[in-house]
């Protein structure tokens, strides 16, 4: 079974249910905060607010469907021969650093690879001392949904919650730019508290420079809309004791 964007909303709503949150506050950069952005549409009476890290909308695909589904069919084809070989290819730390630079196009400075490699890398047994993936690699497919501009435009009325979007200077649109901004045009009318900023910094940027982003940017973003009732779930209480217990074991 290939990944879908369906999956990553019910991740959402059953999280929701299961802590029996009245509320969900969300927050997520590039994939995670399109996910955010289309679960705020579904349920906007259930997101209090939205903070957005360098993308928002779906992307309206330039390709054609007939292009889109070859590769489909070609990554498809990788990953059964992927799931039915042996180990994968090992590297060492300062190997394993740079990939991860170059497959974002350096957008990740090398010194900060480890926050994204060190939760999906596990050590060889067939060369010790190296390491390899253990990311999930049919998240490499991506999605076979496409989006309607007309459609997303229309359904941009539906953020009507508060929406904090920061736009890195040095990244990319992913599509054109026009069909961004004829979406953030609506939502700046929709929104309660439309807060778009641009900030100096590659797609990473909340990775590399978050000194950019969060001080003062989304803090006061925070101050302004975070005034829902937390206490329900238990989550907050749960964070504290696992803070307590960190410390007390350093």
């Amino acid at each position: 079974m290939l990944y879908h964007m369906a999956n990553y909303l019910l991740v959402i709503k059953s999280l929701s249910k299961t802590f029996e949150w009245p509320n969900t506050s969300l927050m997520g950069h590039s994939l995670g905060a399109v996910t955010s952005y289309i679960y705020s549409m579904l349920y906007p009476s259930e997101v209090d607010y939205l903070i957005c890290l360098d993308a928002a909308k779906p992307m309206v695909s330039k390709k054609q469907p007939t292009s889109i589904m070859r590769q489909h069919s070609k990554n498809s084809s990788n990953i059964i021969n992927f799931l039915t070989s042996g180990e994968p290819p090992s590297y060492t730390i300062e190997e394993i650093a740079k990939l991860v630079s170059t497959a974002h196009k350096h957008s990740i400075l090398p010194e900060n690879a480890k926050y994204i490699y060190e939760r999906n890398i596990a050590p060889s047994e067939v060369n010790p001392g190296k390491f390899y993936f253990t990311r999930d690699p049919r998240l490499k497919t991506g999605s076979f949904s496409t989006y309607c501009q007309r459609d997303l435009v229309e359904l941009a009325q539906l953020i009507t919650m508060p929406i904090f979007i920061a736009k890195a200077k040095d990244s990319v649109y992913y599509e054109d730019k026009e069909n961004f901004y004829e979406v953030m045009d609506v939502v700046k009318r929709s929104s309660s508290d439309f807060d778009f900023n641009y900030v100096s910094g590659s797609h990473h940027v909340h990775l590399n420079h978050p000194e950019n982003v969060f001080p003062g940017l989304i803090n006061n973003f925070l101050r302004k809309n975070s005034v829902k009732d937390r206490s329900k779930g238990g989550i907050i209480e749960d964070i504290i004791v696992n803070n307590e217990k960190r410390i007390e074991s350093t």
